[in-house]
């Protein structure tokens, strides 16, 4: 429900969008989502190694 609200975001100022430019900037938003998409998922994946090490450390220091 939320990307769904989210989306609609982004696709509602469209109408104010010249029919000769429509195409250019929804290709920009296309790439620009597709960025974010990307440094959300890097984010994501750093913020797990990172978690994984914390546990691995601690597992490594209660063993001594």
């Amino acid at each position: 429900m939320l990307a769904a609200v989210a989306f609609g975001c982004f696709l509602f100022p469209l109408r104010l969008v010249s029919p000769d430019k429509r195409m250019e900037v929804i290709f920009g938003m296309g790439f620009a989502f597709a960025v974010l998409s990307g440094m959300g998922y890097l984010i994501y994946q750093t913020i797990q190694w990172v978690e994984a090490a914390s546990r691995a450390e601690e597992e490594r220091s209660d063993d001594r």
